[in-house]
């Protein structure tokens, strides 16, 4: 027998903190169902009690890949991840009574990144409950084509309510996607921006050695827009405007890191 009182009880977990992707990876859906099933529950005990029963709440929501036509990338090669520009993905939360709450001193970011992958198998990932109704998610396909061209696949959809214990069914088919960007460099190494899908393009990357030359003055009004991991952005006095962040609680920049030279913002 036990002590009375209440109880939370936790399965294939002994802390109550999560993290907000507990393997980003993307994996095979046997290996990452198996090895990452994480639940929780509360169970309250009174003096004499021989039996009890206890319902127990899935802790991830489960996104399962499929991504189409693949073969236009060189080996099948791909990277992939989702950006929400103005809600985010928890990084942290803990098991309460009231459910999974955000864990103090931990915030939400916007991007997601899944890796690097290649199999051909269905593919999947575990990420945390997040409401994301108000928001458009903007997933990410991005490789090397057969020419060796650094080519992003860019699919916007509406968000949904992530809730833990259910599995979401995306597909990513690479010749119906919503926007195709390939990115090209000039004589010296510099990655060419020319429009907001192409800055779109470099934050999807992610490449903190990348270098990015402004090619043209950009008008961002009516797109998102996400800042970029970089060595640097070189503005060749071109103007970017009408930039917008709407992401309450954050400061956020053109640039996540890196330098910035010769560029205006309106």
């Amino acid at each position: 027998s036990v002590l009375s009182g209440k109880y939370y009880v936790l399965y294939g977990t002994n802390t109550a903190e999560t993290e907000y992707c507990d393997a980003p990876t993307l994996q095979d859906l046997a290996t990452k169902t198996n090895n990452n099933l994480k639940a929780y529950g509360f169970l309250t005990v009174t003096d004499g009690q021989t039996t009890a029963s206890i319902n127990l709440n899935l802790t991830y929501a489960r996104l399962k890949f499929n991504i189409v036509n693949k073969e236009k990338l060189k080996d099948g090669k791909f990277y992939c991840g989702m950006w929400s520009p103005k809600v985010g993905f928890s990084q942290g939360k803990v098991i309460t009574e009231n459910g999974l709450v955000l864990k103090e001193g931990n915030a939400y970011n916007r991007r997601v990144d899944f890796g690097v992958h290649s199999s051909t198998t269905e593919n999947t990932a575990l990420v945390l409950p997040n409401d994301l109704r108000n928001d458009k998610v903007y997933f990410y396909v991005y490789g090397s084509d057969n020419s060796g061209n650094h080519v992003t696949y860019e699919f916007v959809k509406d968000g949904v309510n992530l809730q833990g214990g259910k599995s979401y069914n995306i597909t990513l088919n690479l010749n119906y996607s919503d926007q195709v960007t390939t990115l090209t460099q000039n004589g010296t190494g510099d990655y060419l921006l020319n429009s907001a899908a192409e800055f779109r393009a470099a934050a999807y990357w992610h490449n903190g050695s990348n270098e990015y030359l402004v090619n043209a003055d950009v008008n961002f009004a009516g797109q998102p827009y996400f800042e970029i991991n970089a060595k640097g952005l070189k503005g060749d006095n071109h103007t970017l405007k009408n930039i917008s962040i709407d992401f309450p609680g954050h400061t956020l920049g053109v640039l996540k890191q890196g330098y910035i030279q010769d560029l205006t913002l309106e």
